[in-house]
């Protein structure tokens, strides 16, 4: 009989740091990958949750990882070697897509912190609103890049504030029928240089025709 969870997870990662990020070297990945980890597993609270960890081209002591902080239960590993961001995001989607644990999910990357017990709250909204993607995603461009002050649209759910934004960095959190419904937008990801960002301004419509009024 197979449990029912709260939510799915698809959890990809791989050793090497991004190119992008200046704070770590690339032997401190698998301590920033235990510190995240350990984070979301704290950030659960009450919910079952089903982890699908996408191990991208990882040696053992990755796993090992998971098995540290995930009941194993709850557990299910995916191996790929393909060092890919696209590869490894269209596994997600795909691995997603013909789970049975759960209708709502999440896509996530290795390189997150979250708060304590932040988790429920997050899969609450997505049940109780309009939204159909949802991101724990914070990044100070949403505050400070005019391009992303277009859409600052705010709601207030319980004691927490949400905030409508035009990217989510391929970490967001939605259900398995929407996902399908948008399943060939999402596999456009890194096509021809395609990122996150258009497909989202492609989904939303946010932005759309006013883009040369921007100062």
């Amino acid at each position: 009989m197979t449990k029912n969870y709260d939510l799915t997870v698809a959890y990809r990662i791989c050793p090497r740091v991004s190119n992008n990020c200046k704070l770590f070297q690339p032997d401190e990945k698998l301590n920033l990958s235990r510190i995240c980890l350990k984070s979301f597993a704290e950030s659960w609270g009450g919910l079952n949750v089903k982890v699908i960890a996408i191990l991208d081209n990882c040696p053992k002591e990755y796993l090992n990882i998971f098995r540290n902080f995930i009941p194993r239960e709850d557990l299910e590993i995916v191996q790929i070697s393909s060092m890919s961001n696209r590869h490894s995001f269209l596994t997600q989607i795909n691995q997603l897509l013909v789970q049975i644990y759960s209708e709502h999910v999440f896509l996530l990357e290795d390189d997150y912190l979250f708060q304590p017990g932040s988790l429920p709250i997050l899969v609450k909204y997505l049940k109780h609103s309009q939204v159909d993607f949802l991101t724990p995603y914070l990044h100070r461009d949403y505050f400070m890049d005019p391009f992303f002050q277009t859409t600052r649209r705010f709601y207030e759910y319980e004691e927490y504030i949400f905030q409508e934004v035009m990217s989510t960095c391929c970490t967001f959190l939605t259900t398995k029928t929407i996902l399908e419904e948008t399943k060939s937008q999402f596999m456009l990801f890194g096509n021809k240089g395609t990122s996150d960002q258009q497909i989202f301004l492609r989904l939303t419509k946010n932005s759309m025709f006013n883009i040369s009024d921007r100062k």
